[in-house]
């Protein structure tokens, strides 16, 4: 490895190349089964869907996912990478579940038909602190019986701060596995990426990716402009959080959104890469003059 500096899996930049692109399935279907305890044969058929959630009326709120996919049986399953908190961030994660949940339902289907939401959130912070558990899994269950009410909603929340070098699970191949692939959003060392490579053939192939990207001038500066982005809208978000004006920054940093959109476009960068970058939908981006 000769880059001084690659590029890290967590900007979602890169994040959507190792998983949302669909000649890697292979990839995301391995990290997939370390989380989840989905059945052996709904990995056969893993798909990438639109990650854009259903609106049913033309003012409902938009929501973007990170990467949404569809196994075998049409199970849901929506992967987030978060690096910062914000106001609401666990209000925004049940909404998202909820949207794919209810998406899948057309006119006249029987709800006996729903099959599972689920909602994989990687995030660069801690949410539940007073513990080292960084993989948590949420249900809807009765605190008095500890029943499930049902089967087809889960968020898995995956805390990268508490994963420690340490930690091992001798005999457990599925959290081991976890493990590695957690390390691998983690790792900043060439060093890092060669150990993980050597312990997992298919990380192996999501290093060989970042490496590839960071080699790429056009991703490069898409991955620093979304990184100065993100830093700018927390930086805002902060100060604004202070002075008891959040919902205004939001709808600022919706409308500088727009703004760079229509930069990108003018120098002709290609819509689906200023999608990639703004969060904006194709659509709305091809309006844009």
């Amino acid at each position: 490895m000769t880059l001084k500096k690659l590029l890290s899996p967590k900007n979602d930049i890169i994040f959507k190349l190792i998983f949302g692109d669909s000649r890697n399935t292979d990839i995301l279907t391995d990290f997939l089964r370390s989380v989840l305890t989905l059945p052996e044969q709904e990995y056969k058929k893993i798909s990438l869907a639109d990650p854009h959630l259903f609106r049913r009326h033309k003012q409902d709120k938009l929501g973007i996912l990170d990467i949404r996919i569809d196994t075998s049986s049409g199970h849901a399953i929506d992967v987030e990478i978060q690096l910062k908190p914000f106001p609401g961030m666990e209000n925004r994660i049940v909404w998202y579940n909820a949207k794919l949940h209810a998406g899948q339902l057309l006119r006249g289907d029987n709800y006996h038909t729903l099959k599972k939401a689920v909602s994989i959130v990687i995030t660069d912070y801690v949410i539940c602190s007073g513990d080292n558990t960084y993989h948590d899994v949420y249900y809807i269950m009765s605190p008095l019986t500890m029943r499930r009410f049902c089967d087809t909603i889960e968020i898995h929340t995956l805390e990268l701060p508490k994963v420690q070098e340490e930690q091992s699970f001798p005999g457990e191949d599925r959290e081991e596995k976890l493990k590695q692939w957690l390390r691998f959003f983690k790792a900043e060392t060439t060093e890092e990426y060669e150990m993980l490579s050597r312990e997992n053939p298919i990380i192996k192939r999501a290093v060989e990716i970042v490496i590839t990207a960071s080699g790429s001038r056009r991703l490069r500066y898409l991955y620093e402009q979304k990184e100065k982005a993100r830093m700018d809208y927390h930086a805002g978000l902060r100060g604004a959080y202070d002075e008891g004006r959040v919902e205004g920054i939001k709808q600022g940093a919706e409308g500088k959104a727009f703004e760079t959109a229509q930069k990108m476009k003018t120098a002709g960068i290609v819509i689906a890469d200023i999608a990639a970058f703004t969060g904006l939908n194709p659509e709305e981006i091809e309006k844009l003059h």
